[in-house]
């Protein structure tokens, strides 16, 4: 149904973030009177779509600083339309939240707009007017502004009411007092639908109202095509079809209801917005006045649940209405509602309304290039709330040519570091832009400066590089920020000191820790390495590759001219730590799963190397597809037996099968985090043998051995399903 010109809005009398209050407030002064400790500044701005930009501001009340997010709507661009958005697929009181509000409709950015009962269904307290049409009417509150937007789009914060009545064909009629509306509290301190008539859509949600506590003979009366189909009293609510209403009522409008409209009667209903003097297009609901004629207001008609110091959403309009802005603070640090009447009078706003706030509080954001908009603030409680009404800006321009890039990438990169970047384009109108990544073309702007590799950079020297990607003459510049050796706090390597066995292979951990805190991770490019002895040498892999001698030196890394050494031992000694001659809870497993029963892993006398006892591993993969790896584990025992000490890696004698397959230790770490330990990539020996693993450089101590294990690899070649080893 179609408001007939005017829009009324129902809401609710008290009400504290997305909660419902049972009592209507009374006005009291509010003025917090906190320092304000810093002005409204502007941090940046950027354009998100037609007539439409996002802003961040931030201002400081005692010393605490509060983040503004504004979305600035020109109404006067033609291809900008402002409408509310509710509910789900068009059913308000099937919430869901802005983010998914603004994907589902396309908005080029939302907020969340109207207070609502969280205990209840949660249809809005206010008014949802869209495209003409009266979604919800606005509630019997006295004191309740809301957002209207004209038919020529002009913007208006205003009271707005309702009016309406049903006729039977008899000729009788009652006052109708609202469209789908939940129970509230009116400014009068009656219960909202106690001898009301209310009308129900298919808007309202999957149900009618239907019976509600604290209300008796309730009568419903479902209308298709404006025929009255069936009459219920005391039932849930009807499901509502796309061409049908529900006519609601209780007490004397139980009544008329009953005695005026038996199945295949008809109804003659008609309401309207109130004020009429303006031709709605689009309205919704808000809650108090914060700036009246440019000035912040300072006394409120609010619950203290409102006033107080909270997360915020609010909308102010400019003198002629052509200008919107929707305005969020998060919940890092609130304000208190006059501090918010000072801000929005700050930003600009002739008048301006508050809306739900909270951990309703939301607004999300499709930036340039994005196909859909996301989260643009931090919400309270960490995650979106969901809420029936919002508020959406739309980008109605056809597609237009390419008009630039946003570059996505690191903002600071190390010397010889490798980042990859990668672009969303967008159009003349700000719409999103398809176009194939590899007709872009990127470039440093200093030869010197470093080099790409498609899209991925590579910075040789530090300081500010710019670069350049660019399609057919559409080109798009960026800078990163290649960290200085003068910004280097620390070279930081790990292991330090080293220590290698002769012959050892150790991969070097190195991080850059800057001046400001930074953990940068290096790469081989990054630094040059060097070592001041014959018994090692270091690659361009960051790895120190042990010779065969036994020996001490220095390992040197320098990152842009600073340098830090790290001492180094080449050498080893055995430390006999565990054998099987008591082992107990040693057990087999394997993967898949089902070959656990296969195999074995037991303690035997015969044979045996330096020992009473020796660890037997039998295995048998055999009806396991051949396709994929599979594992026969040798469990230690129950529980995984810690290593004594910082050992470089572990070493055992095996008695090898000859079967080509890979042989492994799993270790468990301080964190409780798996270490794979290669001990041969191929058993191909057989007799006994000793095997040596080493383990990661950045290992964190203390250790545990778990397992020791064999993988068939089915790349390898090799199909032996059976097989034991000592």
């Amino acid at each position: 149904m179609r408001a007939r010109k005017v829009l009324s809005l129902l809401t609710a009398a008290a009400v504290a973030w997305g909660a419902f209050a049972p009592f209507a407030p009374l006005a009291s002064n509010v003025a917090q009177a906190r320092a304000e400790t810093s002005m409204l500044q502007l941090m940046w701005q950027t354009t998100i779509g037609e007539g439409t930009t996002l802003h961040k501001y931030t201002k400081s009340f005692a010393d605490k600083q509060i983040n503004v997010m504004v979305t600035k709507v020109d109404l006067t661009n033609p291809y900008v339309e402002v409408k509310p958005v509710y509910g789900t697929k068009g059913k308000l009181t099937d919430r869901q939240t802005v983010t998914q509000m603004a994907r589902e409709t396309g908005a080029v950015a939302a907020i969340n707009a109207d207070f609502f009962n969280m205990s209840k269904r949660g249809a809005p307290f206010g008014i949802v007017m869209k495209d003409k049409e009266l979604v919800s009417s606005m509630g019997l509150v006295s004191y309740w502004y809301s957002l209207g937007i004209t038919s020529d789009k002009t913007a208006l914060i205003e009271k707005f009411g309702f009016t309406g009545k049903v006729t039977a064909p008899n000729g009788n009629a009652f006052p109708l007092q609202g469209v789908n509306k939940e129970e509230y509290n009116p400014s009068d301190n009656r219960k909202s639908h106690m001898n009301q008539l209310n009308m129900y859509t298919p808007s309202f949600g999957q149900t009618s109202l239907g019976t509600i506590p604290g209300y008796k003979d309730v009568v419903e009366v479902l209308f298709v095509d404006n025929v009255a189909k069936e009459v219920r009293i005391n039932q849930p609510g009807f499901y509502i079809p796309y061409n049908g209403y529900v006519l609601w009522g209780h007490g004397t409008a139980a009544n008329f209801l009953k005695q005026n409209f038996p199945v295949g009667s008809t109804a003659h209903v008609e309401y309207q917005t109130t004020p009429n003097s303006h031709d709605w297009a689009q309205a919704v609901g808000g809650n108090v006045l914060l700036v009246d004629q440019g000035r912040a207001l300072t006394s409120f008609q609010a619950d203290k649940s409102i006033v107080s110091l909270n997360a915020r959403t609010a909308v102010g309009i400019t003198q002629d209405g052509k200008t919107l802005l929707m305005v969020t603070i998060d919940g890092t640090n609130g304000v208190y509602l006059d501090e918010l009447a000072k801000i929005m009078a700050e930003l600009g706003s002739y008048r301006a309304v508050n809306f739900d706030g909270g951990g309703s509080t939301t607004m999300s954001v499709r930036m340039l290039g994005d196909t859909q908009a996301n989260l643009a603030i931090k919400t309270t409680g960490g995650s979106e709330r969901r809420v029936p009404t919002g508020l959406a800006v739309y980008n109605t321009a056809p597609p237009g040519e390419l008009k630039g890039f946003v570059i996505n990438g690191p903002a600071e990169m190390l010397i010889g570091q490798t980042a990859e970047f990668t672009t969303k384009a967008y159009d003349t109108h700000y719409q999103p832009y398809a176009i194939d990544p590899s007709m872009i073309s990127w470039q440093a702007n200093q030869p010197d400066a470093g080099s790409f590799t498609g899209n991925k950079f590579t910075p040789m020297k530090s300081g500010q590089i710019a670069f350049t990607a660019r399609s057919g003459s559409v080109a798009q510049q960026k800078e990163v920020h290649v960290i200085s050796g003068s910004e280097v706090q620390q070279i930081v390597v790990s292991p330090n000191p080293i220590s290698v066995a002769p012959g050892q292979t150790l991969t070097l951990d190195v991080k850059i820790k800057t001046k400001k805190g930074q953990l940068v991770q290096a790469t081989p490019l990054s630094v040059q390495t060097s070592v001041d002895s014959q018994v090692a040498s270091v690659n361009d892999q960051l790895q120190l590759i042990a010779g065969e001698e036994t020996g001490n030196g220095t390992l040197t890394v320098v990152y842009d001219g600073v340098a830090t050494n790290v001492p180094f031992t080449v050498g080893q000694l055995e430390q006999p730590w565990i054998t099987f001659d008591n082992q107990a809870g040693m057990h087999h497993a394997s993967i898949p799963e089902s070959l656990s029963s296969h195999g074995s892993f037991t303690a035997v006398s015969d044979p045996v190397f330096r020992t009473h006892k020796s660890a037997k591993l039998a295995y048998n993969f055999t009806g396991a597809p051949q396709g994929q790896l599979r594992f026969a584990y040798g469990r230690i025992a129950a529980q995984p037996q810690q290593i004594p000490g910082k050992p470089i890696g572990l070493g055992l004698w095996v008695n090898g099968d000859n079967s080509k397959h890979w042989l492994r230790a799993e270790v468990i770490d301080a964190h409780g985090k798996p270490v794979y330990v290669d001990l041969a990539q191929e058993i191909d020996w057989t007799g006994w043998k000793q095997v040596k693993g080493y383990f990661p450089a950045n290992v964190a101590y203390p250790l545990q051995l778990k397992s020791i294990y064999v993988v068939d690899r089915p790349e390898d070649g090799h199909q032996q399903d059976k097989g034991t080893l000592y």
